[in-house]
């Protein structure tokens, strides 16, 4: 995705800047808050993966968000905001032929009408429009949505059991009541979604939440997810994450803490293993492919 200023997308690498005092800090611009100097949830799930990935996502400023993200922001936007908060932060570019000196001419001029907003073509602000017209036609998405809250809102904090700086950061928070987060997804169905839930660690997502909405409000928020499909007919489900996978996904945000502060503390973020491992194919492949399973015996 780009904005007005850059017509390739790119990953930006420009130096962090230090992250503000603890506090609650709405209406902050998605690139201003990527480049403040604290560990959010996008970058502590890497310790899944390896702290030398944890500490290259602390280094790297990327002020370039994924479609998936852009999208998300602005159907949450249109459907939570309206039409004039829409246009505020994005811009939509009409289709032209830039093959030509016509259509090279209208595309500059569009660049400058867009005056640093997000960009998003034609066919993706069908989808958004679609997307947002889909949640305000369901009855309990369209209530939730309808509450009063503060929009992009971001919260700085200092983790009581670590000391590590942490920050995060909503398309809106409603104090009170239930904050609700927008996940575009292809499907919304209760068995899609489960297992989306775990593709995209979206209860690691919301038990980090937990931890600077208790830091910044003194209390555990109330988060639903409100998952509207990318494709029509745009259909439209509210979930709450259950109390298991939560308890599991509170207790992995903990161990990532600890475990980037004990890297911190050390200088020593290790990539994997040093020595020499040995290595299997996954189960499944092992219990499908060899030739002397039941399944296939005799088929040679």
């Amino acid at each position: 995705m780009t904005t007005a200023t850059e017509e390739i997308p790119a990953t930006i690498k420009r130096t962090r800047v230090p992250a503000p005092k603890p506090s609650i800090y709405p209406g902050v611009p998605f690139a201003e808050y990527a480049a403040w100097s604290a560990i959010n949830q996008s970058a502590l799930k890497l310790a899944d993966r390896s702290l030398a990935h944890v500490a290259h996502a602390l280094t790297v400023v990327d002020d370039e968000p994924g479609e998936a993200l852009v999208l998300g922001q602005a159907t949450h936007t249109l459907a939570l905001e309206g039409p004039a908060a829409f246009d505020e932060r994005f811009f939509v570019m009409p289709k032209v032929n830039r093959s030509t000196n016509v259509g090279k001419a209208a595309h500059a001029a569009a660049l400058v009408q867009a005056a640093g907003r997000q960009l998003l073509t034609e066919p993706q602000h069908e989808l958004v429009v679609g997307m947002a017209e889909a949640i305000e036609a369901h009855p309990r998405a369209a209530k939730l949505i309808g509450a009063k809250g503060t929009a992009e809102t971001a919260i700085v904090w200092v983790d009581a059991k670590t000391g590590l700086h942490c920050k995060m950061r909503m398309d809106r928070i409603i104090p009170g009541g239930i904050t609700p987060d927008v996940k575009t997804t292809r499907n919304a169905s209760r068995p899609a979604f489960r297992k989306a839930i775990a593709d995209y660690g979206y209860a690691e997502q919301q038990a980090f939440y937990e931890l600077g909405y208790e830091a910044a409000f003194g209390k555990l928020p109330d988060f639903c997810i409100i998952a509207v499909e990318n494709e029509p007919p745009h259909g439209v489900a509210v979930y709450t994450i259950g109390e298991d996978t939560m308890r599991i996904a509170r207790k992995r945000i903990r161990l990532w803490l600890n475990q980037v502060a004990h890297a911190d503390r050390t200088n020593n973020w290790p990539a994997y293993v040093e020595a020499i491992e040995e290595i299997d194919a996954p189960e499944w492949w092992i219990k499908q492919k060899d030739p002397h399973t039941p399944e296939i015996e005799g088929g040679y």
